[in-house]
């Protein structure tokens, strides 16, 4: 039997858009800091993981109408 997911309220939704900003902020300077190609790949990866998620709960959080002066600040382009 499929459980049926209970939609986020919006609390949580920006709640989860300031950490996904923060912890793609924080990757990007381990990024830049890199010397070893294996750590650059993986930070391009987690970076492009994080974006994902965050591109997710700004979709979310324009469905629900929350105030676009937060919800623009969208982290900068892939790595």
């Amino acid at each position: 039997m499929r459980r049926h997911r209970r939609a986020p309220d919006e609390e949580n939704v920006l709640r989860q858009m300031r950490e996904l900003n923060g912890q793609i902020r924080l990757t990007r300077l381990q990024f830049g800091q890199a010397v070893e190609p294996e750590i650059i790949e993986a930070c391009v990866y987690e970076i492009n993981a994080l974006q994902a998620r965050y591109a997710y709960y700004l979709r979310l959080a324009r469905e629900m109408g929350l105030d676009q002066t937060y919800t623009e600040n969208l982290p900068a382009a892939r790595v």
